[in-house]
């Protein structure tokens, strides 16, 4: 599965499609998850054939900095990570980030067959057909994920097409390029999971159970800003969507109902989460039984509607699929999977089973790293699927 990338030599992006992972001993760069409230990094370097751990961590970032994935302030990102780099351990400066929000284009679609070596141009040329805004103002990438003979009995490629708005970029590169870093390249977040989730057909890692079988199965990254959400169809990422919903949302609407500042709404949000399905009550020796009720109702009515989004999206593709894909499986991370009851509530409403997934579960991490990871491990997936995503 070949990532979709930015390859950013200058501040004027330019685009290439991306070569398969190499575990030779080439040094990593650092993965760069920049995110709605906290910048997160992973660095991994090999060693014998396995990927370790060198150093993670997390630094916050102002309010409205980014907004709903798009970085508002860069002076305010550029700070964050130069006070980042003289806090943390990371060896060199060479960084690998995402981007995650609604205004990126990503298209699965059937090009006619060209030699490869004018397929660029082609693709390009073509691009406007595909894609509802200028060619000239964006950013735009392709990788072929297969062949076929369509039902004219015409030899075609099946292509992923991104394209992203040219000022989205330029603010992530001169945001990393002014903190005095250089970026190898920007990546499709929803990519990087599944990279980090599903692994690689490449990685050192045994993933024959997944890649090369029909199953369809989804990737969600629930985050406190922006939800993220891919459907993998036989090992070949095929939709990706953005959910401007995340944690912070349930908690804002916790502190406006209830009246109370937003640290205390966090907590109680963490303490309390969704009522049971199964209509059992925990003991709560610090909060009274009214408060209870009232938390968790404004919890469940809003997770409802989020739940709902999702409903959506994955019923959007399953109608428009070819191939007659449902979606029984949802591999599931990001700190907002912390809140209690609502994997319950996922495969209730989804009808799907949902698996938790710990992304540095194939990772080799030290006894004193892992001591710090804790729940926060879950937060880290796209920051981990940035840093292997290749060259």
């Amino acid at each position: 599965m070949e990532p979709i990338h930015v390859d950013t030599d200058t501040k004027d992006a330019r685009v290439k499609v991306a070569g398969r992972i190499s575990f030779s001993g080439q040094e990593l760069p650092v993965g760069l998850d920049i995110g709605h409230n906290q910048i997160r990094a992973v660095q991994l370097k090999h060693h014998n054939g396995e990927l370790v751990l060198h150093d993670f961590g997390s630094i916050p970032i102002p309010e409205g900095a980014t907004n709903e994935g798009e970085i508002i302030d860069t002076a305010a990102i550029t700070e964050a990570l130069k006070t980042f780099w003289r806090e943390r351990k990371f060896t060199g400066k060479v960084v690998a980030t995402g981007v995650a929000n609604q205004q990126i284009i990503f298209r699965m679609i059937d090009f006619p067959w060209t030699d490869e070596k004018d397929l660029r141009e082609a693709v390009l040329l073509q691009a406007q057909e595909f894609i509802p805004i200028p060619v000239e103002d964006a950013i735009i990438d392709f990788a072929i994920t297969g062949e076929k003979v369509n039902d004219k009995g015409e030899r075609v490629y099946e292509l992923m097409l991104s394209a992203v708005q040219k000022d989205i970029i330029n603010k992530v590169v001169s945001s990393i390029q002014d903190a005095g870093l250089k970026l190898a390249r920007i990546d499709l977040t929803p990519l990087a999971l599944v990279r980090s989730v599903l692994g690689d057909n490449d990685a050192p890692v045994n993933y024959d159970d997944f890649f090369g079988k029909s199953e369809t199965v989804a990737v969600l990254h629930i985050a406190s800003g922006v939800t993220n959400l891919a459907i993998v169809e036989a090992g070949v990422p095929r939709f990706i969507r953005f959910l401007p919903t995340g944690g912070d949302v349930f908690t804002s609407v916790l502190a406006s109902e209830l009246k109370i500042p937003r640290d205390e709404a966090e907590k109680i949000k963490r303490d309390l989460g969704l009522p049971a399905l199964d209509g059992s009550v925990p003991a709560l020796m610090d909060y009274d039984a009214e408060l209870v009720f009232k938390a968790q109702s404004i919890l469940e009515r809003e997770v409802s509607r989020y739940i709902n989004e999702l409903r959506l999206s994955l019923e959007f593709y399953m109608s428009n699929s070819t191939s007659g894909a449902e979606i029984t499986k949802i591999f599931a991370t990001g700190s907002g999977m912390r809140l209690i009851n609502l994997p319950a509530y996922l495969e209730s409403s989804l009808k799907a089973d949902v698996q938790i997934i710990d992304p540095f579960a194939s990772i080799s991490v030290s006894d004193t790293l892992q001591r710090y990871l804790g729940t926060e491990r879950y937060s880290y997936a796209p920051a981990i699927g940035l840093a292997i995503g290749g060259r």
